[in-house]
């Protein structure tokens, strides 16, 4: 059985999260009973290429300036930006790189995406096949460094087929990282939304075809371009939040209804929030639905969840999603829901149990079973959350914080995907709703909602698992110097998922003769941070802030990888009727 505290737990005065599932003393010794599975795959919705990674070039300097990854006269150097890498740089004018093997699958919309930086600003453009098809310029903005980056993007047509793609410079003083070529999912049939650039719906258009937040990079994504937008049209049962400024904040408009002309709001869009008009306040014995969790892998998913003692949850568990893109929706009550964790599990018998992934166990009262070798170490890829106390139900009438039982939930939804404790699985959450970016007053509290509204985890795997990890407590344990975090079962030899530090030195499944320690020992106590008898500062200072786990975990997304990893992972949003999360979780892979 799991134990845990309430995720509502939140320490004000420090500002660090206490773990929802902080208390994980004892679950059932791990096995899995079978091989984890083989072949899956994410969606495909793009096509990136690195730009050190060309087939044929043109460069008019002899050698290669950054003296890094390759030989030739292009010139390359390591990068800063996000994932690491590296960018071609020292750009000339008149140079050229070409990429062989652009398959477009179908004819259609296409966005171009080339991330860049430069002091001072540039001019780049985009061909097909030695340029006999040409997309023309695309304007490099001043970032304000060599490695200050930024995503510039353009619109285009490209019929099927398969092309060589060509980026020329037609002006030098630009760094650059990679470009990609993606389907443009912001077409606007089906929108519930569309911003368009001229009065009167003409220009270019960027359609949105769901209630959500919707930053700059996914106005940009779309098509639209950055306070150049004077139309919106709007379907029936809507209306959109138009702000001045990116993660939406200045100046805003309310916008019910079609525009031919935003008059007092022309040419200032940088973000905007799309909901249903008046969301309604909520009900003490209303639920809506909150929480929607897709299956974004192809084979069947088993989506499983737990709680904490004393609260009910009325839902059925291990739900199967049988193919891609199939999906649950969980009835949420007004008045809250606290400590709540849902995960998947794949490779389950055709009752949602004995899973090759996701087998961690739970409590028997629940339906939860182990395989015949034992529960699976509890290091799944999840989602956590408390569910707010909507507006419109008395404070009487909210559930009481398991965490303060004489006090009621509050106001926000506080949530994570995190992982503290490892992951099994690539993954995404989509706030659909308002969740304003920054800390958020009273009653809701809290850090704010993330940037953009989406936490994507979607690109891990378990091959990128640190496989020598120095876990020596700054030297002081030798022989946890090299530690493999890839768990491992050990009666298939299948790779199950990625440890996280901490959870490796203190989660005896699948231990196969590796020694682990209690949370608060001398050897795991700096990477399992508990407190006491380790504080919040304490634990953000020492060795678990600076593993490889952690720097891999955060090259890919902004989540949880120790107790107290500050600013990234943990968001608070303002309970709403009208405010959802959509989980992906992809193929473990």
């Amino acid at each position: 059985m799991i134990n845990f505290e309430s995720f509502s737990n939140y320490d004000i005065k420090n500002k660090r999260r206490l773990s929802l599932f902080n208390n994980m003393k004892s679950v059932k010794a791990a096995l899995i009973s079978s091989l984890l599975l083989a072949v899956c795959a994410l969606p495909t919705y793009a096509v990136t290429f690195q730009a050190e990674d060309y087939n044929a070039f043109n460069d008019t300097t002899a050698g290669n300036q950054g003296g890094a990854y390759r030989s030739d006269n292009v010139d390359i150097e390591a990068t800063s930006d996000t994932g690491g890498g590296f960018n071609v740089g020292w750009i000339e004018a008149g140079e050229w790189l070409a990429y062989n093997n652009l398959s477009i699958p179908t004819t259609g919309s296409y966005i171009i995406r080339m991330r860049v930086a430069s002091p001072s600003g540039g001019t780049a453009s985009v061909d097909l096949n030695a340029g006999s098809i040409q997309f023309g310029n695309i304007a490099i903005p001043a970032t304000g460094g060599w490695q200050t980056w930024t995503t510039v993007t353009k619109t285009v047509t490209i019929n099927a087929g398969t092309y060589n793609l060509g980026v020329f410079a037609q002006t030098g003083g630009w760094n650059f990282n990679w470009i990609e070529i993606a389907a443009n999912n912001g077409s606007t049939t089906g929108s519930i939304a569309t911003l368009y650039q001229h009065c009167n719906y003409g220009g270019w258009s960027a359609g949105f075809n769901a209630a959500g937040s919707y930053n700059l990079s996914d106005i940009t994504s779309r098509g639209g371009v950055n306070d150049d937008a004077s139309s919106i049209k709007i379907a029936a049962g809507y209306e959109a939040v138009i702000y001045q400024d990116a993660n939406f904040s200045g100046s805003s408009v309310v916008v019910s209804g079609d525009v031919s002309c935003l008059s007092n709001f022309n040419d200032m869009a940088s973000s905007i929030v799309i909901r249903p008009k008046g969301g309604g306040n909520g009900t003490v014995n209303g639920t809506h639905k909150r929480l929607k969790i897709i299956n974004g892998c192809g084979s069947p998913m088993w989506v499983q969840w737990l709680t904490a003692p004393g609260v009910t949850f009325n839902a059925a568990n291990r739900i199967k999603l049988n193919a891609l893109n199939n999906f649950v929706e969980f009835d949420v009550p007004d008045k809250g829901l606290p400590s709540m964790r849902f995960w998947p599990g794949f490779g389950c018998d055709a009752n949602g149990q004995n899973c090759r992934v996701g087998a961690s166990g739970g409590p028997a009262n629940l339906g939860f079973t182990c395989p015949p070798g034992g529960c699976a170490p509890p290091i799944d890829s999840k989602f956590e959350a408390s569910f707010g106390c909507i507006p419109g139900v008395s404070d009487a009438d909210c559930l009481k914080n398991p965490s303060a039982p004489t006090q009621p939930i509050g106001r926000g939804d506080w949530w994570n995907s995190s992982f503290v404790d490892g992951y099994t699985a690539p993954m995404k959450v989509q706030v659909r709703g308002t969740c304003p970016v920054g800390p958020q007053p009273a009653p809701v509290f809290g850090p704010g909602g993330p940037v953009g509204g989406v936490i994507d985890c979607s690109t891990i795997r378990v091959a990128d698992c640190p496989t020598t990890e120095n876990l020596s407590t700054n030297g002081q344990f030798p022989a946890l110097s090299s530690v493999n975090l890839i768990a491992t079962n050990p009666t298939t030899g299948a790779q199950g998922g990625c440890y996280s530090p901490g959870s490796k030195l203190t989660f005896s499944h699948w231990a196969a003769g590796f020694t682990t320690y209690p949370a608060d020992s001398a050897q795991a106590k700096m990477y399992s941070c508990p407190t006491p008898p380790v504080s919040p500062d304490q634990c953000s200072a020492g060795p678990a802030s600076k593993t490889k786990y952690h720097n891999m975990v955060h090259q890919h997304c902004a989540t949880y990888t120790y107790p107290y990893d500050d600013g990234v992972g943990l968001s608070s949003c303002p309970a709403a009727t009208d405010l959802s999360y959509e989980v992906t979780f992809y193929c473990p892979q």
